[in-house]
């Protein structure tokens, strides 16, 4: 890293600088800065003279999200970090100060010795190390010069007024018109001139004291900033949303053109008695009154939503009016509140702002601090009230009266028994508010008083709480409780909630159809929920299957199979719900559309366990005849069977899917299988799996030597059913595709992978020692070339120094021929880019690990540079321009997709040099980047669409 200054290209990035630990300092700098390009100098030759610190750069106004994470307001800034925290910063051109606390970072000053002089002039040389004194004189000259604080601020003040007032219409910005320095300020001067209106400007890059005074004056902390007559109008975001909203023009044009530039501040004496006595009647009709483009329902613009839905979340009672309707009013107003654009809120008569200031007071949460001033709260559902009177108190009890005064036997009970036990409590008189007593029964699904409630939880009634007190369990219940439940389903047909910490019933699930009134008419099979406990799932033995609201126990929904019922199994992630029947049929449902989606049919016995895979894509299920099945779900068929002398009665998938756990019939073991689709380069599973066919096989052995003699004799019973099935398995797959289909190459997860993260995967296995040298082995070791590429060693049978000249003759003219000696990788190539059909080519890399694809390409690596004609012949070269020529292709084709991305992406980290030095090549490059980002942009609109169906979907009430 020493003497290299880099530039930072995101926060991420530092971010991962920051963690390695090491001493790093950053220098925030901008293109039009002299004194920024002064300081860059000076700080390449620190790079120079302290090796072991990083050195970075960071354009301010080109990354926005860095500068404002460390407060840079002015350019040059350097900030200074060390153990992965910033320990300084410096602010200015101070070279030498610089150049101190860099030896402070890189520990080899301390900050009474000054680093500047002696640390510079090791690298930086005469001519560098004068122009650094001489900015560090000019710069300890500025600081020595006193400066009375009163007389400055005054006098700034005064002159800031005058700048803000000497144009109707004031720009102050980064830059000239004519040459802006900013990207905001230019699209801030392009929208004044589109709007043809007339403005003066100032450079505040031109006086500093200018540029941090304005900061202050108009409370405002960037630029560009806009003056109408002495008045703020805002920056760029705002100067933006008026333009699109044609308020810019209205609020500038017509006022300029006179003379005015905009609504001048006081100039409500314009308006009439009548328009005024107006005004005022309307913005006092309400305690909350919004001027607005259209209507709450329907507003016409998107900043008077924006207010509407703020409002709405706070749950204020407001009216509106529509200016759109009253071009009177939409006028007057402007005049009257001295503000130039809509909407504007006004509370109990007083102008509160527009858009930008709610939404920034409701972030900041002084929206509802004002409102609650002005005596205005939001409105408050039953429900909401409810959970606000429940979750005012950790212990609160709903009561008839007083703890003092209970008006019933019951609640004084629970009073006492609180008391006793030393439990702070609060209260509430349920007969002060019939609402509340009404509504709470409801709530809590508990009819009678009194009701006790811990950290928003039910405890219960007055029974559990003596219940507990005379337990002595009352105050570790009170103290301990969580939200941890339990659903028990029983042979009665009750389904009851515990609470897994108290042990104390949370309420049953009723379905009050049933003719006991019970959860199921019979015997409850199984019960599921979700993720987040919003449904519960249950099924009963005669077929019936509910889906319930988990908290309210309510029922949502429900549906019959039409036989009876013998286990379900629910995968939360995709929200299917998989039940088997006493007639040896496996179905799927989908709970959140209440319908069933798939059917498997195949076992002739009891299906004793099902298992779904961790991303829900499989479905594993076991019967007492023996059979394990594996079925796709989303091909909905069977896609590998076997058969084993025990039935198996439990299974289960490890979350990676590489090994399944079985257990048998009368084996006290567990056996354990090895998921080949996880370690297999072929590119299907039909090239391994049997399918619809079951096949015999044998439990694993605990021997190693039992298990490889049985794996033997299956290969030799299996090899005609395996020649036969894969026969079978080349016409399932079709050579043609459909048009815009995108497919997947069907590899393991970690081949491609693997291909991505190759070098780290080696950096992990480098071994710690290196390799011991042989004993009685020599040093260089003879060797041949062979047509496979490998290297054969030569036997050493004489170590004569005098060799036959025919020998030597023979072995130069092997190695000349070694580079002609092609690979099944190139030949395979040449062929396919002759005949342009890759697929020939692709199946052969498909079914390469990822390591030998490395060595492959990294064989095409062009080492020496030769002449351009002479380069361009070389094989290497060629088989180059043919891969890219393969890439562009099978990405057009929207074949193998991640598996090509990989590939690549691996290509190009290895060739990317060659094919940066080389106009042919970099044409077939650029072509693939067309090609590229077109497919890409039509796979970002295929997952933008989805997404905002999905959006919808789970965010629509049916």
């Amino acid at each position: 890293m020493g003497g290299a200054v880099k530039d930072i290209a995101s926060k991420s990035e530092l971010d991962n600088l920051r963690q390695s630990g090491a001493p790093v300092v950053l220098h925030f700098w901008a293109s039009w800065c002299d004194a920024s390009k002064q300081m860059d100098q000076v700080f390449s030759h620190l790079a120079t003279d302290f090796p072991r610190v990083h050195f970075f750069r960071v354009e301010a106004e080109e990354h926005p999200e860095i500068s404002e994470a460390y407060s840079v307001s002015a350019v040059p800034y350097f900030v200074f970090f060390k153990d992965g925290k910033a320990v300084d910063t410096l602010e200015g051109a101070d070279p030498s100060s610089l150049a101190n606390k860099v030896g402070k970072v890189a520990g080899s000053s301390t900050s009474n010795e000054p680093a500047a002089p002696a640390s510079l002039g090791l690298a930086a040389g005469p001519t560098i190390l004068e122009t650094v004194k001489e900015n560090a004189k000019a710069t300890s000259k500025d600081r020595s010069q006193p400066v009375s604080t009163s007389t400055t601020k005054e006098a700034l003040s005064t002159r800031l007024e005058k700048l803000t007032k000497s144009n109707p219409v004031m720009l102050f910005m980064k830059g000239t018109p004519e040459e802006p320095r900013c990207g905001f300020s230019k699209n801030v001067v392009n929208i004044l001139k589109e709007e043809k209106v007339e403005f003066g400007s100032f450079d505040i890059l031109s006086d500093n004291e200018v540029r941090e005074g304005l900061k202050k004056f108009s409370n405002w902390p960037t630029y560009p900033q806009l003056y109408s007559n002495g008045e703020l109008l805002g920056g760029a975001d705002i100067v933006i949303a008026m333009h699109e909203s044609g308020e810019l023009k209205e609020a500038l044009t017509d006022e300029a053109g006179k003379g005015g530039g905009g609504i001048s501040s006081g100039s409500t004496g314009g308006l009439s008695e009548t328009l005024r006595a107006r005004l005022e009647g309307l913005v006092n009709s309400r305690p909350v009154m919004l001027f607005m483009k259209g209507k709450p329902e329907e507003p016409k613009c998107g900043f008077s939503g924006k207010v509407v839905e703020i409002l709405n979340q706070e749950k204020i009672e407001f009216a509106s009016f529509d200016i759109l309707l009253d071009d009177e009013v939409r006028q007057g107003l402007k005049v009257y509140s001295n503000w130039s654009s809509y909407p504007q809120l006004y509370v109990k008569g007083e102008l509160l702002g527009g858009s930008d200031i709610v939404l920034e007071m409701q972030k900041s949460g002084e929206l509802k601090q004002v409102l609650s001033e002005k005596g205005i709260t939001g409105k408050q559902s039953l429900e909401d009230r409810l959970e606000s009177l429940i979750n005012s108190e950790k212990v609160m009890l709903f009561m008839k009266g007083s703890p003092d005064e209970p008006k019933c036997g019951f609640s004084s009970k629970v009073v006492k028994a609180l008391r006793d036990e030393d439990v702070s409590f609060g209260s509430f008189d349920i007969l002060s508010d019939e609402g509340v007593r009404q509504g709470i029964k409801s709530f809590s699904n508990w009819p009678t008083f009194p009701q006790l409630y811990y950290k928003g939880e039910l405890v219960g009634g007055c029974d559990i709480i003596m219940e507990l007190s005379s337990s002595g369990d009352l105050k570790a219940t009170l103290s301990d409780a969580c939200g941890n439940f339990a659903v028990v389903g029983t042979a009665s047909g009750w389904i009851e909630r515990f609470n897994l910490q108290s042990g104390i019933s949370r309420g049953s699930y009723m379905d009050k159809s049933e003719t006991r009134s019970y959860s199921h008419d019979g015997e409850v099979i199984g019960v599921a929920c979700d993720s987040t406990n919003t449904l519960m799932i249950s099924a009963g033995y005669h077929g019936d299957i509910k889906v319930w609201d988990f908290k309210k126990r309510e029922l949502k929904s429900r549906w019959d199979v039409g036989c009876s019922l013998v286990k379900i199994i629910y995968h939360r992630v995709n929200g299917l719900l998989a039940t088997v029947a006493n007639d040896f049929v496996i179905r799927l449902y989908d709970v959140v559309a209440l319908r069933m989606v798939r059917e498997f049919r195949g076992h002739t016995d009891r299906i004793t366990d099902l298992c779904f895979s961790e991303d829900g894509k499989w479905l594993l299920s076991s019967s007492m005849d023996g059979s394990l099945r594996i079925w796709d779900v989303i091909l909905a068929k069977q896609i590998d069977g076997v058969h084993v002398d025990v039935p198996i009665t439990a299974l289960s998938l490890s979350p990676n899917m590489d090994i399944l756990a079985t257990a048998h019939s009368d084996q006290n073991g567990v056996y354990l299988w090895v998921n080949q689709s996880m370690y297999s380069g072929a590119p299907n599973v039909d090239s391994y799996a049997s399918g619809k066919n079951v096949v015999n096989v044998r439990l694993p052995s605990v021997s190693a030597l039992r298990s490889s003699e049985a794996d033997a004799d299956d290969k030799k019973t299996q090899v005609s059913e395996n020649s036969e099935s894969a026969t079978a398995a080349s016409f399932s797959i079709s050579p043609e595709q459909i048009p815009e289909l995108v497919t997947l190459s069907l590899l393991p997860k970690s081949q491609w992978q693997s291909l991505i993260n190759l070098d780290i995967i080696k950096a992990r296995n480098k071994p710690i020692e290196p390799p011991k040298k042989p004993e009685k082995a020599p040093f260089f070791l003879p060797s041949i070339p062979s047509l496979s590429g490998d290297i054969v060693f030569k036997s050493n049978e004489s170590d004569n120094d005098g060799e036959d000249e025919d020998k030597n003759k023979d072995s130069k003219n092997s190695m000349k021929n070694f580079d002609a000696l092609e690979s099944p990788f190139s030949k395979l190539l040449k062929s396919s880019w002759d005949s342009k059909y890759f697929s020939n080519f692709t199946d052969y890399i498909k079914g390469l690990s990822p390591s030998a694809l490395d060595i492959e390409l990294r064989m095409l690596e062009i080492i020496d540079e030769d002449v351009e004609e002479e380069l361009i012949q070389r094989p290497e070269f060629i088989s180059i321009g043919q891969l890219l020529d393969y890439l562009i292709h099978e990405i057009t084709c929207r074949n193998n997709f991640e598996f090509m991305q990989a590939v690549m992406r691996l290509f190009l980290k290895i060739h990317g040099e060659t094919i940066r030095c080389h106009p042919s090549l970099q044409e077939k490059a650029r072509k693939l980047l067309e090609t590229q980002s077109l497919v890409w942009q039509k796979m970002d609109k295929l997952f933008q669409s989805t997404r905002c169906i999905v959006t919808f979907l789970s965010n629509s009430q049916f």
